[in-house]
């Protein structure tokens, strides 16, 4: 096998892992799916908006009370898209719980006649966190938040190109 024929070959299996990896990203994130894009050359913040469409070269975003707004992907760091919304029951749980366990334990504690030989007395530890995790889970799930899932971007792109009269040109992009 001659160079020619191995470097075609090169080629040809990195060819397939790029077309899947441009057909993923394109795939999972449809237009008209809300996305946040961070791109520091183009705004100081995160960008919020629709996704309206997408290639190679830009994302394109109808952002809330303006016109549509095209961002190049060079100056994109990262792209999230938004899975919807989540309650926090369980981290409201936590939270209230150790709130509930600290105050009837720093209480308990504080009822002793004598300090130097009282310490927390646990079972009033233990309803604390049950009397406090039962308002917390509550509480939380009343607060909802958006859940974000990066995009991962493609990360190999590879192009080839004829050459007349002298073979095929190959171009490999690695992103980090």
């Amino acid at each position: 096998m001659g160079r020619t024929d191995a470097l075609l070959l090169a080629l040809t299996f990195l060819a397939g892992p790029t077309a899947l990896a441009h057909a993923k990203e394109a795939q999972s994130v449809p237009a008209g799916t809300l996305v946040r894009v961070t791109a520091p050359s183009v705004s100081k913040g995160r960008l919020t908006g629709t996704l309206l469409s997408a290639n190679d070269q830009e994302v394109v975003l109808a952002l809330p009370g303006s016109e549509p707004r095209t961002i190049p992907r060079s100056a994109m760091t990262r792209l999230e898209w938004s899975r919807g919304y989540h309650r926090n029951a369980i981290p409201g749980a936590l939270v209230g719980g150790v709130l509930g366990g600290v105050f009837l334990g720093a209480l308990s504690y504080a009822m002793c006649d004598d300090p130097a030989t009282c310490s927390v007395y646990l079972p009033a530890v233990g309803v604390g966190v049950a009397l406090g995790a039962l308002p917390g889970a509550g509480i939380g799930a009343l607060i909802r938040t958006r859940d974000w899932k990066d995009v991962e971007p493609a990360r190999v792109q590879l192009s080839l190109a004829p050459l007349p009269g002298r073979g095929v040109a190959a171009k490999l992009s690695v992103r980090f």
